[in-house]
C-alpha cells in the first residue's frame, strides 16, 4: 500500500498484524491465509456493561449518547494503556479485548546476512513480562471504574506461546481475522476461573516469569493439551 494517507486511515481500523501483512503484500486475499507466530497475549474481560446499558436504554436517546461517551472513555483508556506497553489490540469480543505482543528477537541480524536470529527464552520473558506489566497498569487504572450509577469490573489473564493468525471466509469477499492456539485455550480457562479484580497468569506464561512475580497458585488442568 503506497498511499501514506490511506495507510494511516487503515491503521486506525485494523491491528498491526493485518497492517504488516498488507504492507508486505498489498494484493487482495483470494484464499485463506494462516501464519504461526510466538506471542504474549492479554485478555481483558469487562463486566457491568450489560446492567449499565439496560439502565441507560430506559432514558432513550440521551441514554444512548451517554453510553457511547462512556464506551469511548473506558475503551479509549484501555487501548491507550495497551499501546503504551507496545501491545496490539486485535479483537473486541463483546465486553472483552484481546491484545497481542508478537515476540521478536532482541538481537539484530548482521546487515546483508539474510538471516533472522532465533527467538530466545529471554525474548519470551521480556514480552511476557511486558504483557503482565500492562495487565497490572490496566487493573490499577480501570478496575472498579465508576460510570454513571454503575461500576465496571475487570478480569485479566496473560498467556504466551505459539499462536496461529488466520484470515478465513471469502464469501462475498468478506474475510474474518482469527487467532487460535493453546495460549488462547489457556486464556479461556483462566477467564472462567478469574474473579473481578484478578490477574491470572497461565502456566505457559508463569513458567517464564515466576521468579520475578508474586502470585497465589490456582490449580486447574488442561486435558489433551500439550503446553509449549
Amino acid at each position: 500500500m503506497s498511499n501514506p494517507a490511506l495507510t494511516e486511515v487503515l491503521a486506525s481500523y485494523v491491528p498491526k498484524l493485518i497492517q504488516n501483512r498488507i504492507i508486505a503484500d498489498p494484493s487482495p486475499i483470494e484464499s485463506p491465509l494462516a501464519e504461526d507466530i510466538q506471542a504474549a497475549i492479554l485478555f481483558a474481560d469487562i463486566s457491568g456493561f450489560t446492567l449499565l446499558t439496560e439502565r441507560l436504554a430506559e432514558k432513550g436517546p440521551t441514554g444512548v449518547e451517554t453510553l457511547a461517551r462512556i464506551l469511548n472513555e473506558y475503551f479509549g483508556q484501555l487501548i491507550d494503556i495497551i499501546h503504551d506497553y507496545g501491545g496490539d489490540v486485535v479483537k473486541f469480543a463483546g465486553d472483552a479485548v484481546i491484545a497481542v505482543w508478537p515476540i521478536i528477537s532482541a538481537s539484530t541480524p548482521e546487515e546483508g546476512s539474510g538471516t533472522t536470529d532465533p527467538i530466545s527464552r529471554a525474548d519470551h520473558w521480556q514480552w511476557t513480562m511486558r504483557a503482565a506489566e500492562c495487565a497490572i497498569k490496566i487493573r490499577e487504572r480501570l478496575t472498579n471504574y465508576k460510570a454513571e450509577d454503575a461500576n465496571l469490573y475487570l478480569k485479566l489473564a496473560v498467556s504466551t506461546g505459539r499462536i496461529s493468525t488466520a484470515h478465513v471466509g471469502g464469501v462475498f469477499n468478506r474475510w474474518e481475522f482469527l487467532l487460535t492456539g493453546n495460549p488462547l485455550v489457556e486464556l479461556g480457562i483462566a477467564n472462567n476461573l478469574a474473579k473481578a479484580g484478578d490477574i491470572l497468569i497461565t502456566p505457559s506464561a508463569w513458567k517464564l516469569i515466576r521468579n520475578d512475580c508474586y502470585a497465589y497458585p490456582i490449580e486447574f488442568e488442561l486435558k489433551n493439551i500439550e503446553l509449549p
